[in-house]
């Protein structure tokens, strides 16, 4: 997750989410099981649908390279999300996200 100023000058959380093949994100059971897990303000804003992870020469995740959300759709954290769809990034790697 990252946090960035929106355009009202507003921090807001995003997550980026790299689901397993032929799998759907539902943000609404993803929100669900957060709101047990979290406190509120811990919740993510927007839910950005990747297909990679990118990462940097150290193999660490590239902030700089995770695509910027749809700022012209926000959406309150009471109804569901759109999430946003992106392309791999450049470089082909992958993280096993089942654990988390």
């Amino acid at each position: 997750m990252t946090s960035t100023a929106s355009v009202i000058n507003q921090k807001r959380l995003i997550a980026y989410i790299v689901p397993k093949p032929e799998k759907t994100i539902n943000t609404i059971e993803i929100r669900r099981f957060l709101k047990d897990k979290i406190p509120d303000y811990m919740i993510p804003n927007t839910f950005v649908q990747i297909e990679a992870m990118p990462l940097t020469p150290n193999g660490k995740i590239d902030n700089a390279a995770l695509p910027a959300p749809d700022t012209t759709v926000i959406t309150p954290k009471s109804s569901s999300l759109n999430i946003n769809r992106h392309s791999a990034p450049k470089k082909n790697h992958t993280i096993d996200t089942t654990n988390l």
